[in-house]
């Protein structure tokens, strides 16, 4: 977030930047805009696909989990379905927790190597 706030300013003074009245086409001033606006959509972009990912490595990891406690369900009881499903998705969720720090390093350096304003 440290790195995102300047961002921020710094795309918020481009922008006033563009309508100090030197352009006189709306056209001009919305493509000005919208340049000052490119890194912090770059980096709203990473962020967006990395939480996706993530979220889909769970869904996938949920998904497995649900079909073998309908297996367990059919050969057992729903209660031991139960138990096995609850355990597998907890492990999903430590799966999907060992990944954060490497999600994180790699926003931190997307941040750091998107383009200055």
């Amino acid at each position: 977030m440290k790195h995102v706030i300047p961002m921020q300013r710094k795309a918020f003074l481009c922008s006033a930047d563009c309508c100090d009245g030197k352009a006189t086409r709306a056209e001009v001033v919305g493509s000005c805009v919208d340049n000052c606006q490119r890194p912090l959509q770059f980096i709203q972009q990473t962020v967006n696909s990395a939480v996706q990912q993530l979220s889909n490595r769970f869904s996938a990891c949920e998904a497995q989990c649900q079909d073998k406690a309908g297996y367990i369900a059919e050969d057992r009881s729903a209660k031991a379905a139960r138990k096995f499903y609850d355990r597998c998705v907890s492990e999903c969720a430590e799966s999907c927790e060992k990944h954060l720090p490497e999600m994180v390093e790699h926003l931190r350096t997307a941040v750091g190597e998107s383009e200055p304003l």
